[in-house]
C-alpha cells in the first residue's frame, strides 16, 4: 500500500496543540497503518512530545525533525497539518 505522509511545521508549544496531533495519530493507528507524520519544529515541548509518542506507541509512525530541511525535502510532502 501507498504510504500517506502528513506533516505539521511550526514551534513546539502549547498554542501549536501537537499534544492533540499525537492523540489523532494514536486513534488514526488502529484503523489504519500506511502514514507517516513529521513533526518539524523546535520549542520547549519537544521532550514532552518525544515522550508522550513513545507513551502512545506511535513512534513507529512519527518523527521529529529539527528546523533546517531543505526546499527539496518538502516537495515530498503531501498533506500538512
Amino acid at each position: 500500500p501507498v504510504c500517506i505522509l502528513l506533516t505539521n511545521v511550526g514551534n513546539l508549544i502549547p498554542v501549536k496543540n501537537q499534544i492533540m496531533l499525537l492523540k489523532v495519530i494514536s486513534s488514526l493507528r488502529l484503523q489504519y497503518s500506511n502514514f507517516k507524520v513529521l513533526i518539524v519544529g523546535e520549542g520547549p515541548l519537544r521532550e514532552s512530545l518525544l515522550h508522550m509518542a513513545e507513551t502512545l506507541q506511535i513512534k513507529e509512525y512519527v518523527f521529529f525533525l529539527a528546523v533546517g530541511m531543505t526546499y527539496q525535502k518538502f516537495s515530498l510532502i503531501q498533506i500538512y497539518l
